[in-house]
């Protein structure tokens, strides 16, 4: 099997087809029993031609079934598609796959910067770095009879890596909480959890919250995660 990139007029885009023996394969090839095989493979390029990413779409049923799995794979592999995560910790935490690069702030765990193709931070940068991307909560006494609580933005006082290898890196932004903090801190240990995967546009996030026994008792009236993004984009 042999790959070919050929330019698209743009510039900024290749199309790859792939031939086996002296047939091309392409979308909607079908043999004289009406099997057919699809293969796309698309590298979106930047203006420098380094791949932007490749996605791939096989189907086995299909004609040519001597394409394996593997050999599309070794293709991928070969234009170093997807790119391994990587990952710089210092004052603030950086985790980029290629497509996206997340900047959260070190040990708080707010969310400070999103960049993805050609914008460099979907965030409201006019907002201060608190106040783009985080986990909040309303919290209240259990005796409280208002209609409002106490709105708080978890801030983390401890930084983790919790998984890091070429295919994810899961990042733990925690809290916890003593009895010194009863009537100031909502009186929970918050582990926040931010997950990225190889080849994928989009990060993960979801918030672990324990509560003890002997710990006061409240009202959790609402917990979310926010980004405020910028409006010019």
């Amino acid at each position: 099997m042999q790959v070919y990139g050929l330019p698209c007029g743009s510039g900024f885009d290749h199309n790859i087809k792939v031939r086996q023996g002296n047939k091309f394969l392409s979308t909607g090839a079908k043999s004289d029993g009406d099997r057919h095989q699809r293969i796309h493979l698309n590298a979106m390029c930047r203006r420098n031609h380094r791949c932007r990413f490749v996605q791939a779409f096989v189907d086995y049923k299909l004609f040519f079934p001597q394409v394996h799995q593997r050999e599309i794979l070794a293709l991928l592999a070969a234009l170093k598609w997807p790119k391994n995560i990587e990952l710089h910790c210092q004052s603030c935490v950086v985790v980029e796959n290629g497509i996206l690069k997340v900047t959260l702030s070190n040990p708080g765990g707010i969310v400070t910067g999103i960049q993805y193709n050609d914008i460099d931070n979907l965030l409201e940068v006019l907002n201060e770095e608190s106040n783009r991307g985080y986990w909040d909560l309303v919290w209240s006494s259990p005796t409280s009879t208002g209609t409002s609580g106490t709105f708080d933005v978890i801030k983390g006082t401890s930084f983790q890596v919790m998984v890091e290898n070429e295919d994810q890196v899961e990042l733990s932004f925690t809290r916890t909480w003593d009895v010194s903090l009863e009537g100031k801190l909502v009186p929970l240990n918050i582990d926040k959890r931010f997950i990225m995967l190889r080849g994928c546009s989009g990060f993960y996030s979801y918030a672990i919250y324990e509560h003890l026994e002997e710990w006061p008792a409240f009202n959790l009236d609402e917990t979310r995660i926010a980004f405020k993004l910028r409006k010019d984009k």
